[in-house]
């Protein structure tokens, strides 16, 4: 788990001072710290965390991201969220589709966060697993912020190993294609015609697909 990181991380930067203050390279204290910090996180960053489900999910990090977004968004945006309390009730476990990408993703997000107090009580957000570009878990802090809110990688083995470990899952199927269809104007498109896997997920696991589609994400 989290400690268990830690735990490797600092063990790791510890033998590293040890050895560099032995060599006396870098000349200075500051130097030594710095490399041996360096190569503690450097551990940690290729450590294959975000290909497992829930490897360092952080509820009081998902608990602040809450109430950041409930304060922040409405002063840029005109949320209005409406939820099907009934049926997410009847989900122990789905696979949440969000549409479309847009440039900021921002509906994964307010998924991901639980942001919705309705969608929290239903699909809270420790019982779930949001998929997601690879890339974020190479960028430091990004890594750190992604893996601590349940993020995973995108990566059809892992999102069969949330399923299997009985993880609700959420996607945009649209992906980085989509993304790049994002413009101002009338017409959202998405890309959904060969994007079938998670659709394949599903039935395979027997979980229901719950669409989530945000107006004006594309604009």
């Amino acid at each position: 788990g989290k400690q268990i990181v830690f735990l490797r991380s600092s063990a790791a930067s510890a033998a590293a001072f040890a050895v560099l203050h032995l060599l006396r390279w870098p000349s200075t204290l500051i130097g030594r710290l710095t490399c041996s910090f360096l190569l503690g996180y450097l551990l940690s960053l290729l450590n294959g965390d975000e290909r497992r489900p829930d490897s360092r999910r952080s509820l009081s990090l998902l608990a602040l991201v809450q109430r950041f977004w409930h304060v922040v968004l409405p002063v840029f945006f005109d949320i209005d969220c409406k939820v099907d309390i009934e049926e997410l009730r009847k989900c122990d476990q789905c696979i949440v589709a969000v549409h479309p990408h847009g440039v900021l993703s921002l509906g994964h997000y307010l998924v991901i966060s639980g942001f919705h107090p309705d969608l929290e009580k239903a699909l809270p957000a420790r019982r779930r697993c949001a998929l997601s570009a690879g890339v974020l878990f190479k960028v430091p802090v990004v890594r750190e912020i992604a893996l601590g809110m349940g993020c995973v990688d995108a990566h059809r083995d892992v999102a069969k190993r949330c399923l299997s470990k009985g993880f609700s899952l959420s996607v945009v199927p649209g992906g980085e294609r989509e993304q790049l269809l994002a413009q101002r104007g009338q017409v959202e498109e998405l890309v959904l015609k060969q994007r079938q896997g998670f659709v394949r997920l599903a039935l395979q696991h027997g979980v229901p697909i719950v669409p989530v589609y945000v107006f004006g994400e594309a604009q």
